[in-house]
């Protein structure tokens, strides 16, 4: 892992998080996220927002919803982001269920929100296809 014995500054730590890739291992982002709680940053939303793309982009969307369900604060980036993973990974009934629960909170959809929650359900109907086509090359083989 990348060595981190240097003084974190507050408005930094969303940045190392974002460049620093950690996609190809769980453990490596688990370990990124132990160091964000043990250094205090745990309350920062710019930080957590950092934290939920990271699990995402390697497919922890249990992690990414897990950081978000922790957060005391959202803005509109964390609400994004979240339906972001979801839409990343094919969940577009968990997208529309955060979507529904945006409304809720009085968070105001913008265009991104719509265009992730849009490439759920292409996402969705892509994997659908597919397999079908899959099944389809599988009673072919067999007829």
């Amino acid at each position: 892992m990348v060595e981190v014995d240097f003084f974190f500054q507050n408005a930094k730590i969303d940045g190392i998080i974002t460049e620093l890739r950690v996609t190809s291992a769980r453990y490596k982002n688990k370990q990124l996220h132990s160091l964000v709680i043990k250094r205090g940053f745990s309350g920062n939303t710019f930080v957590n927002n950092g934290l939920i793309n990271m699990y995402s982009k390697c497919g922890d969307v249990d992690g990414s919803l897990s950081v978000f369900r922790r957060m005391s604060e959202r803005n509109y980036v964390s609400w994004n982001s979240m339906i972001a993973s979801f839409a990343r990974h094919g969940h577009r009934l968990a997208a529309l269920k955060l979507y529904k629960e945006m409304i809720s909170q009085d968070v105001n959809p913008i265009d991104v929100t719509f265009f992730f929650y849009h490439c759920s359900m292409l996402v969705s109907h892509v994997k659908l296809i597919n397999k079908g086509q899959e099944l389809l090359k599988t009673m072919q083989a067999r007829a």
